[in-house]
Parts: C-alpha cells; sequence; structure tokens
C-alpha cells in the first residue's frame, strides 16, 4: 500500500491512532455495558457514544472558530478553550 500521498508527521499519526483507540474503546465498552440517553441542559437524550461525536465537532469547530476569529493568536491557547466545553458537553450534557 502506498502512502505517500499524505505527510505521515508525528502529530498526524498520534490523531489518528487516539481517534481508532478512542472508537476501540467505545465500541468495546458499548458492548459489555450498552449506554442509554441521558437527558442533561441540552434538548435532547444523548448516549456515551452520541456525546462523544458532539465533543469531537464542538472541539473541531472550536479550533476553527479560534483561527477565523484570532488568526494571529496562538493555537494552542484554543485547546483549554474546547477542553472546558467538550467537559460540559459530556458531564452535564
Amino acid at each position: 500500500m502506498d502512502l505517500a500521498w499524505m505527510e505521515w508527521t508525528s502529530p498526524t499519526i498520534r490523531i489518528f491512532v487516539g481517534v481508532i483507540s478512542t472508537l476501540a474503546v467505545m465500541t468495546i465498552w458499548d458492548v459489555f455495558s450498552p449506554g442509554v440517553p441521558r437527558k442533561g441542559f441540552l434538548p435532547l437524550g444523548f448516549t456515551r457514544g452520541e456525546r462523544l461525536f458532539l465533543s469531537v465537532v464542538i472541539f473541531l469547530g472550536t479550533m476553527i472558530a479560534w483561527l477565523a476569529f484570532l488568526p494571529d493568536t496562538n493555537w494552542h491557547y484554543a485547546l483549554p478553550v474546547a477542553g472546558v466545553i467538550i467537559l460540559i458537553v459530556v458531564i452535564w450534557g
């Protein structure tokens, strides 16, 4: 398999391994302990997997918004902002 089309840097590999590992762990967890929808401050009931997906979307949205509205600042400052928002959604959402 020729993977030369993509620049496989260390951060890229870590992201892919992290996403695949998270999906594997969540799949195994859901097989042994099926999640039930839980309603928090969000208007619908969400299971663990749906909250994980929502967290990924929130992370990407936060990073894109940070780069769009604050292009001159370091993007590393957006990580704690996204982390706090994700924790709020996962714990209380």
